[in-house]
C-alpha cells in the first residue's frame, strides 16, 4: 500500500530530511487543514530549517486543534527562547512537567533557562545555534498520537533536577527569578506621570462621550495603560487609551494617553504573542475600542489590486478552511506583495476606521510561496515567504 503524503512526510523528518519535509507537505495545506499532526510536523520542518515565520504560523495553526500537546509545548518553548520571551518559554514548559514531570526535553529546557539567566548569557546561547539541541525531534515509531506525554527515559540529570525543585518549585522559581528579566526594560515614560492638578481634577466637565466615566476608572484606565506598557503589552494599553479618549477624562489626561502610543513598538509575526490578539468577532462588536490595535488575521485575499507601490485586497476572515465566513475586512499595503487569492494567508495589521468601516492597515503578510510544481519560488525563506513593509 501506498504510503499517504503525511506518512511519507514523517519518515523524511526522522531521516532529518527538513526540507523535503516542507516540501512534501506545504502543497497540501488546505487537504490537511484541520490536521494536527500535519501541521505539528510542518512546524517542526520549519523550525528546525530556521524559518521562523512558517514554524510560528504552522504550530499556531496546531495549537487550534490541539493547545496542550508536549512535542507542540516544547517547540513553542523553543520559538520563545529564540524570540528571548524567557517567561513564556518557562510557561511553555512547565505545563508540560505538569503532565510528566520527568518529560526530559522540557528540563533540559528549564536547565538551559536556569543556567542561562541574563540577557547576555542567552544571548550567546542562541547565538551559539546550541538552541537547536531544545527542539522536538519525534521519530515515527515514537510518536503517540494522544495528548499524553511520551516519556523518552529519565537521565540523572532529570531525576536531580525534579527531586530538587519539583513542578511547584519551578514555579516558585518561575515567578521570582525570571519574571522582570525575560525582556529588556522600557523607555523611560515617567514624565507622562499625571500632576497632582490632574491627579485631582481628572473629569472634564461636560459633553456628550462614548464612555462616562467616573473619576476613579480614569485614574485607573491611566494607570493600566502605563502597567501594560512597561509589561509589554500594547495591545491592552492601547484599549485602556481607546476607553479615555472617547471618554469624559480631562484633555491634558487624554494628551499624555496619546504621547504614550508614540512609544509603542512594531511587531512582527515572530514577535507578536498570541495572547495580545483580538479575534474578528471581538473586534467587530466594538470597532472604536480596538482601533490601533494590532491583530493577525487569517482567511483567504479576494478582489486583489496592485499599483506600483502598493497592494490592497479584501480578507474574507476565518475561510482559509473554506467552510465558514467570519467576515470581510478590506486590508491596504503600503509595499508591494504577491498575493495569491487561491492560498490561505495570515495579515499582521493595524486596526483602522473609515467612517463606520472597518479595515486593516498591513504591517506584513504571509502566504506559502510554492509554485504548481511544489518547488519555492519568490525570495527563498526554505520553503515560506513573509513580506513586510519596508
Amino acid at each position: 500500500m501506498a504510503l499517504s503524503v503525511l506518512d511519507r512526510a514523517k519518515r523524511k523528518f526522522a531521516q532529518e530530511k527538513y526540507g523535503e519535509v516542507i516540501k512534501l507537505l506545504e502543497p497540501c495545506v488546505l487537504d490537511y487543514h484541520e490536521s494536527f499532526v500535519f501541521h505539528l510536523y510542518l512546524g517542526l520542518a520549519c523550525l528546525h530549517e530556521g524559518i521562523v515565520t512558517g514554524a510560528v504560523s504552522y504550530l499556531g495553526r496546531a495549537r487550534q486543534i490541539k493547545m496542550s500537546h508536549p512535542t507542540l509545548l516544547c517547540a513553542e518553548a523553543a520559538l520563545a527562547l529564540k524570540r528571548r520571551d524567557t517567561n513564556r518559554a518557562v510557561e511553555r514548559y512547565i505545563a508540560v512537567l505538569d503532565a510528566d514531570p520527568k518529560h526530559r526535553l522540557a528540563q533540559k529546557g528549564l536547565n538551559v533557562l536556569k543556567a542561562h539567566h541574563t540577557p547576555e548569557s542567552l544571548a550567546g546561547f542562541i547565538q551559539s545555534g546550541k538552541v537547536k539541541a531544545l527542539y522536538p525531534r519525534p521519530g515515527v515509531a515514537e510518536y503517540r498520537r494522544r495528548s499524553v506525554v511520551c516519556a523518552v527515559g529519565v537521565g540523572c540529570l532529570c531525576t536531580l533536577l525534579v527531586g530538587a525543585l519539583g513542578v511547584a518549585g519551578l514555579r516558585v522559581w518561575h515567578s521570582g527569578l525570571w519574571r522582570g528579566t525575560a525582556r529588556t526594560s522600557r523607555a523611560d515614560v515617567s514624565f507622562l506621570t499625571l500632576t497632582k492638578e490632574e491627579y485631582a481634577r481628572p473629569l472634564e466637565g461636560s459633553g456628550s462621550y462614548r464612555y462616562t466615566l467616573s473619576k476613579q476608572d480614569v485614574l485607573q484606565s491611566y494607570a493600566n495603560a502605563q502597567k501594560y506598557f512597561q509589561t509589554f503589552k500594547d495591545n491592552a494599553a492601547q484599549v485602556e487609551i481607546n476607553k479615555l479618549l472617547a471618554s469624559n477624562a480631562s484633555h491634558s489626561i487624554k494628551r499624555r494617553a496619546r504621547m504614550l502610543m508614540d512609544y509603542f513598538a512594531l511587531p512582527t509575526f515572530d514577535t507578536f504573542p498570541d495572547e495580545d490578539n483580538y479575534p474578528y468577532v471581538q473586534v467587530r462588536e466594538q470597532k472604536g475600542l480596538y482601533l490601533d490595535c494590532w491583530v493577525v488575521w487569517q482567511g483567504m485575499a479576494a478582489n486583489v489590486k496592485r499599483t506600483e507601490r502598493s497592494v490592497s485586497f479584501n480578507l474574507l476572515v476565518g475561510y482559509d478552511r473554506l467552510t465558514k465566513l467570519e467576515g470581510i475586512v478590506p486590508v491596504f499595503c503600503n509595499f508591494v506583495v504577491s498575493v495569491d487569492p487561491q492560498k490561505p494567508i495570515r495579515v499582521l495589521g493595524k486596526v483602522q476606521m473609515r467612517g463606520d468601516i472597518l479595515y486593516l492597515k498591513a504591517r506584513s503578510v504571509f502566504q506559502s510561496v510554492h509554485s504548481q510544481s511544489g518547488t519555492v519560488s519568490g525570495d527563498r525563506q526554505g520553503a515560506a515567504a513573509v513580506l513586510k513593509a519596508g
